[in-house]
C-alpha cells in the first residue's frame, strides 16, 4: 500500500475508531446507572475526604493503592461533589479502552477490520455486568492504564530511532500509572518489557538493551515516585506502607472467617488457588462471550505458525504470557470476587485479536487466488456478522434498556438519609457512617468522618506493620470519643459486627434511632438507618 493509499484510509480508520470508542462508551454509560455499591462508594468517598484536605492513609484510610482515590478526587474536583462526577470520568476511561484496543490491533494485525472488531468485543467483554459490577474499581482503571502500556510497547517495536524510545516511556508511565492503581498488574508489564527489549534485534538495529530498560523503568517509576513524594510531605508514607503491610496481612486468612477470631484459619495456598480459581476466571471471562472465546483459541493455534508470528513481529507471544500473568494477578486474594477477573479481559480480548489477524491473513491470500469468489464470501461473512450484532442487540435488549435509563442520565439524587442530613446539618458537624456498605453518604452530603477510618469491617482489624487490629479498634473508639460525630448510619446487615465490637451500645445510648431509611443495594433486603446525637450528649 502507497503512501497515499494510506493518506486515503485515514478518514475511514478515523471514523471506525470514533464508533469503537462511541460504542464503548454507551456500553459504559448503561453498566454505571446502578446504585453505587459498596467499593465504589469507598474510593469515591475516599477521594472526596483527600480533596476536602485530608492526607490519603493517615487522616482518610483504604486498603487500596492510592491511584483510584486520586482519579476519584480529581473527578470530584472537576465535575463536582456527585458520583456523577466519576461516572463521567469512567465513559472516558472506555472510550481510552476501546481506542487502545483498536490501535494496538491496527498497529499489530494490520487490519482495520481485526482492529474494528477487536475493540467492539473489548467493550462487549468488558462492560459484562459479571466482572464490571457497577464500575469505579480499582481493576477497570489498571486495565485502560495496562492497555496504554501494551500501545506504547506494541509502537516501540513497530518504531526506530527517538520515536521508539519515546514510546518505551509512554509504555512504562502506562504499566506505572496501572500498577499505582492495581498492584498485580506490575505482572502485566513484565512480557511487554521483554517485547521491547528483543525488537531491536527483529529490525536489524543494535539491541541497546540497558538504555531501553532502563528508560522503561525510569518511566514506570515516575509516578510512583510522585505519589510517595506527595505523601511524605502531607507525613503519610509510613501509613501507607502500614496500608500495603495490612493488605498481605488480610489476603493470608480464610475469607469466610472472622477476623477477630484468634483461631482463624489461614486462606487456600497458592497452588490451590491456580487450580480453584480456574473456574470463576472461566465463567466470567473465557466464556463469557463466545465470539471472542472461538477468536482467543484461533489465536492460540495461530502461536503455531512462525510465517504469521514473524509478520506480527512475535505479537501473540506476550499477549499470551500477559495473560498468564494477569491469570496470577487473580490469585493474590484468596476470594474470587467477579471484578477481579476484570484483569483478565484486556489480555485476553488481545489473543482472541490474533485469531482474527490470522483468519484475516488467511483470506488476504484466498482473496489473491480468488478475487470474485472472496468479495463475494466477504459479503456473505458481513451479512452473517450484522446478523449476529442484531440478534445480540435484541437479546441483551439494549436499546430497551438505553431508553430506560436514559431519563435518569446526569441526575443526581440524593437518598432520604442525605436528604435528611443536608436539611438538619450546621457548619462543622461530621459523620460516621460505620460500614463500607454507607460510604456513599460521605459524597452525598459533604459532611466529613471524624475518625480516619471512614467505615469498619472486621477485616479492617487485623495486625500490619504499624498497629495491631486491637490498636486499630481502640483508635476508632478514641476518635470517635474526642470528636464524636452529629450523624451516624447503621446498615441492618452489619450490626450483628457492631455489637461484637461494643460500637452499637455507644450508639444506641447516645444517639436517637430515626424513621429515615434507605434500602441498602449491598444487602439485599436490609435497611440503612440514620441515627442522631442526642442533644447535651458530650
Amino acid at each position: 500500500m502507497t503512501s497515499t493509499d494510506h493518506a486515503r484510509g485515514r478518514p475511514t480508520t478515523g471514523l471506525l475508531a470514533a464508533g469503537c470508542a462511541l460504542f464503548a462508551m454507551t456500553l459504559a454509560w448503561l453498566a454505571t446507572r446502578g446504585p453505587v455499591l459498596v467499593d465504589s462508594g469507598i474510593f469515591a468517598s475516599c477521594g472526596w475526604h483527600v480533596l476536602q484536605g485530608k492526607a490519603l492513609y493517615l487522616e482518610a484510610w483504604d486498603s487500596k493503592p492510592p491511584g483510584i482515590t486520586l482519579l476519584d478526587g480529581l473527578a470530584l474536583a472537576v465535575g463536582g461533589r456527585e458520583i456523577e462526577s466519576v461516572r463521567t470520568m469512567e465513559l472516558l476511561f472506555g472510550a481510552a479502552a476501546a481506542l487502545c484496543v483498536f490501535r494496538i490491533a491496527l498497529v499489530a494485525l494490520r487490519s482495520r477490520a481485526v482492529a474494528t472488531a477487536s475493540a467492539l468485543l473489548f467493550a462487549a467483554q468488558f462492560y459484562s455486568g459479571k466482572v464490571f459490577q457497577g464500575g469505579n474499581l480499582t481493576e477497570e482503571y489498571a486495565s485502560v492504564f495496562a492497555l496504554a502500556g501494551v500501545l506504547g510497547a506494541v509502537e516501540a517495536g513497530a518504531r526506530a530511532g527517538r520515536a521508539r524510545l519515546v514510546a518505551v516511556a509512554g509504555a512504562g508511565f502506562s504499566f506505572g500509572l496501572a500498577a499505582l492503581t492495581k498492584e498485580p498488574f506490575a505482572l502485566s508489564a513484565l512480557p511487554w518489557l521483554a517485547f521491547v527489549l528483543l525488537a531491536p534485534r527483529a529490525e536489524g538495529e543494535p539491541r541497546a538493551a540497558l538504555r531501553v530498560a532502563g528508560i522503561w523503568i525510569v518511566a514506570g517509576l515516575v509516578p510512583l515516585a510522585a505519589v510517595l513524594t506527595w505523601l511524605a510531605s502531607r507525613g503519610a508514607a509510613a501509613a501507607w506502607w502500614d496500608s500495603i503491610t495490612y493488605h498481605f496481612v488480610a489476603t493470608a486468612w480464610d475469607p469466610d472467617a472472622p477476623r477477630l477470631d484468634a483461631n482463624r484459619a489461614a486462606s487456600a495456598s497458592l497452588l490451590e488457588r491456580v487450580v480453584t480459581n480456574w473456574r470463576p476466571a472461566w465463567d466470567h471471562v473465557l466464556r463469557r462471550v463466545p465470539i471472542t472465546s472461538l477468536a482467543a483459541l484461533l489465536g492460540l493455534y495461530a502461536l503455531g505458525s512462525r510465517e504469521f508470528l514473524c509478520r506480527t513481529r512475535w505479537f501473540p507471544v506476550p499477549v499470551l504470557a500477559m495473560l498468564a500473568a494477569d491469570y496470577l494477578g487473580t490469585l493474590v486474594s484468596p476470594r474470587q470476587y467477579g471484578h477481579y477477573y476484570m484483569q483478565l479481559v484486556g489480555s485476553f480480548v488481545l489473543l482472541a485479536a490474533c485469531g482474527l489477524g490470522f483468519v484475516a491473513w488467511k483470506l488476504e491470500g484466498l482473496r489473491a487466488k480468488l478475487p470474485a469468489a472472496s468479495k463475494r464470501l466477504g459479503l456473505v461473512v458481513a451479512v452473517v456478522a450484522l446478523a449476529a450484532v442484531a440478534f445480540g442487540v435484541v437479546r441483551e435488549d439494549l436499546v430497551g434498556r438505553f431508553r430506560a435509563k436514559f431519563a435518569a442520565a446526569r441526575e443526581f439524587r440524593s437518598s432520604a438519609i442525605a436528604t435528611a442530613i443536608l436539611a438538619e446539618a450546621r457548619p462543622g458537624d461530621t459523620l460516621w457512617a460505620t460500614s463500607g456498605n454507607n460510604s456513599r453518604y460521605y459524597l452525598e452530603t459533604g459532611l466529613l468522618s471524624p475518625t480516619r477510618y471512614l467505615f469498619v469491617f472486621d477485616h479492617v482489624f487485623v495486625d500490619s506493620w504499624l498497629d495491631t487490629g486491637a490498636e486499630k479498634l481502640a483508635r476508632v473508639r478514641a476518635d470517635l470519643a474526642e470528636a464524636p460525630p452529629r450523624f451516624v448510619i447503621v446498615a441492618e446487615g452489619d450490626a450483628g459486627f457492631l455489637e461484637h465490637t461494643e460500637f452499637f451500645d455507644w450508639i444506641t445510648r447516645d444517639y436517637v434511632r430515626t424513621d429515615v431509611v434507605d434500602d441498602d443495594p449491598n444487602t439485599r433486603g436490609h435497611v440503612a438507618r440514620l441515627f442522631v446525637r442526642r442533644e447535651g450528649r458530650q
